[in-house]
C-alpha cells in the first residue's frame, strides 16, 4: 500500500506529521465524527489522538515531483 504524508492538526497550534496508508486515513476520516480517543497507527508506532482536539487534518497528494515542475 502506498502511504501519503500527512498532517493533523490541533487547536493548541501543535500538529503531528505522520505517514499513513489509505486505510488508516480512513480509519481516521470515519473517527474524527465521534469523538473520544484514536488509536493511529502510523510508520512510526502509534499515537494516541485525543479526538476531539483535531482542528485539521492535511493530506498530500499521491504524486511527488523533483526538481523544477
Amino acid at each position: 500500500m502506498a502511504e501519503r504524508d500527512v498532517v493533523i492538526g490541533f487547536g493548541v497550534g501543535q500538529s503531528l506529521p505522520v505517514r499513513l496508508d489509505d486505510a488508516e486515513i480512513q480509519r481516521l476520516r470515519d473517527a474524527l465524527s465521534g469523538g473520544g480517543w484514536f488509536e493511529l497507527r502510523h510508520d512510526d508506532g502509534t499515537a494516541h489522538i485525543r479526538l476531539d482536539t483535531v482542528v485539521y487534518v492535511r493530506i498530500d497528494k499521491d504524486e511527488h515531483r523533483v526538481g523544477f515542475g
